[in-house]
C-alpha cells in the first residue's frame, strides 16, 4: 500500500508540476476546475445528496460557482480578499464542527440545501485561490508549486513522523492514526520547506519571515481540512471518498487538505502585500 501510494503521488507530483509550469492560467484553472467537479461528485456520496435532482442541482451550483467568480476576479479584483475571508469564517466554523458537535451535527441529516452550501464552501474557495494565485502579478506558478509542496510536506511530515513516534492522539475518533507528534513533524518538515522555498523565491529576509508565517499559519488549516473530511467520511461509513487514484482513494482524499488550506496561503499572501 505505501508502494503504491507513493508511485501515486510521485506520478501526480509530476503531473502537477508540468500543468502549473506550462499552462496560463485559464488553462491551469480549467484542470483544476476538473478536478474540482470530480470532488463534487464525490461530495454528492459523502453528503446524501442522492436523487438525480440533487445531485444535478449541485453540480450546476458548482459550474455556477466557477463562472461567477471568474467573472467577479476580472471585474472587480478587490474582491478576492472577501472570498477568501469567508474561506477563513467557514474553516474556524469547521474547527467548532469537528471539536464540539461531530458527534451531534451529522452532515446527512442537515437539510439538502445546507449539504450543498457546505459542499461548495469546501471546494470553490480552493479552486479560487490557487486560480488567483497561478495568475497573482505578485505570485504566479512558482508560489502555486510552493503552496502544493509545503502541503504536501505537511502531509508527509505528519505521516512518517506520527507513524514512528506517534503515541498522543490528535483526534480519536475521527481520526485514529493522526497524532499530536505527527503535528509537530508536519511543522518541522515544512519550515525546512519554506526556508528553501524563500531562497528559492529570491525573497527579502523580511519577505522570508512573512513566507514562513504564511507557511505555519497554513498547516493547522491543511489538518483541519484533512480531520474534516475524515469525520464526514465516517459518518457516511466509508472509507474513501472514492477509488480515482490508487494507494489514495478519492479525489477529495487527496485534496481534503488544499480545500482549507488554499484560501487561507493565498488570504495571507494578499494581507502580506498590503501591509
Amino acid at each position: 500500500m505505501l508502494k503504491q501510494r507513493l508511485l501515486t503521488a510521485l506520478g501526480l507530483a509530476l503531473a502537477l508540476t508540468t500543468l502549473i509550469f506550462l499552462l496560463p492560467t485559464m488553462l491551469f484553472s480549467a484542470v483544476l476546475a476538473l478536478a474540482i467537479v470530480i470532488g463534487a461528485l464525490e461530495w454528492n456520496h459523502l453528503a446524501g445528496l442522492d436523487s438525480a435532482i440533487e445531485k444535478t442541482l449541485f453540480l450546476a451550483l458548482v459550474g455556477a460557482g466557477f463562472i461567477g467568480l471568474w467573472l467577479l476576479s476580472t471585474r472587480a479584483p478587490e474582491f478576492e480578499i472577501y472570498v477568501f475571508g469567508a474561506g477563513l469564517v467557514w474553516w474556524l466554523l469547521a474547527i467548532l464542527w469537528l471539536t464540539v458537535l461531530s458527534q451531534r451535527l451529522l452532515l446527512r441529516q442537515l437539510p439538502a440545501a445546507l449539504r450543498m452550501v457546505a459542499g461548495l464552501l469546501v471546494l470553490l474557495p480552493c479552486w479560487y485561490a490557487l486560480t488567483v494565485l497561478h495568475g497573482h502579478e505578485n505570485f504566479g506558478p512558482a508560489y502555486v508549486f510552493f503552496f502544493l509542496w509545503i502541503t504536501s510536506w505537511a502531509d508527509s511530515g505528519a505521516f512518517f513522523v506520527g507513524r514512528k513516534f506517534g503515541k498522543t492522539k490528535l483526534a480519536p475518533v475521527i481520526s485514529p492514526g493522526k497524532s499530536w507528534e505527527g503535528v509537530a513533524g508536519g511543522f518541522a518538515a515544512v519550515a525546512v520547506v519554506a526556508v528553501v522555498g524563500a531562497w528559492l523565491l529570491g525573497l527579502s529576509l523580511t519577505g522570508a519571515l512573512w513566507l514562513l508565517v504564511v507557511c505555519f499559519v497554513t498547516v493547522p488549516f491543511c489538518i483541519i481540512g484533512d480531520l474534516l473530511e475524515s469525520l464526514f467520511k465516517r459518518q457516511a461509513q466509508v472509507k474513501d471518498s472514492g477509488q480515482l487514484l490508487p494507494g489514495h482513494g478519492g479525489m477529495l482524499d487527496r485534496i481534503d487538505s488544499l480545500t482549507a488550506a488554499g484560501p487561507i496561503f493565498m488570504l495571507m499572501l494578499l494581507l502580506g502585500v498590503g501591509s
